[in-house]
């Protein structure tokens, strides 16, 4: 695999996880009554709980598509530029 095809991979990468992220927020946002009525059918948890979950979830995932993805690709433009 060449450097390009590396970097486009990452860049894609990234912005397809941007994406999902930015879905999952809207729809947590939009949806959140409907979530927590769903879930504490299937799961007996305290709302409280319910939401600390969810947005730690939300949060750990942006994290990840920071250093996993968003961060090699800049480390690639980086190599590439010089």
């Amino acid at each position: 695999m060449t450097l390009d095809q590396l970097t486009a991979f990452f860049g894609w990468m990234t912005v397809l996880n941007i994406g999902f992220l930015a879905l999952a927020w809207l729809f947590v946002w939009l949806e959140w009554p409907w979530i927590t009525m769903i879930v504490r059918r299937v799961f007996p948890l305290p709302v409280e709980k319910l939401d600390e979950d969810y947005f730690r979830w939300l949060i750990q995932y942006e994290l990840f598509i920071y250093v996993f993805n968003l961060m090699p690709w800049l480390a690639l433009k980086i190599v590439q530029a010089q």
